[in-house]
Order: C-alpha cells, then sequence, then structure tokens
C-alpha cells in the first residue's frame, strides 16, 4: 500500500526515530496490530487509525503477509 511506504519505506526499513521497521515482522503479529488499530483499540499512532480504517480483513492480511516476507 502506498501509506505504508509513505511512511515506513518501501523496503519496510522505517524511518528511524519516527516510524517502525516493518520488515520482516511476523504476520499475525502486524494483523493483530491493524485490527486493534481499525477497532481503536490501538491508539498510539493517530495517522494508523485513518488508514486502518479503511482495510478490509483481506487487506490487512495481504498488508501483514507481504511485510513478513520483506527482508
Amino acid at each position: 500500500m502506498p501509506a505504508c511506504a509513505g511512511c515506513h519505506n518501501p523496503t519496510g526499513a522505517g524511518i528511524p526515530s519516527q516510524f517502525p521497521r516493518l520488515a520482516g515482522q511476523h504476520a499475525d503479529y502486524t494483523e493483530a496490530q491493524l485490527v486493534a488499530f481499525r477497532a481503536g483499540t490501538r491508539g498510539n499512532a493517530p495517522m494508523m487509525l485513518t488508514i486502518a480504517a479503511r482495510m478490509s480483513d483481506k487487506e490487512i492480511k495481504a498488508v501483514a503477509d507481504y511485510m513478513a516476507g520483506l527482508r
């Protein structure tokens, strides 16, 4: 997703001190965090609430699987 790459770098390396590295993160963990952002139960990154709110379960799973494969 373009929104992910904009803050977390196209390679998932993140932007140190601003946005975390996502490359290689466990898919189950990423999926759970995106669902929590969507539900509003994780609110430490307001921009993620907006992004995750527009994602379907299928999109969340696809993004989580993709990030897990980045190295």
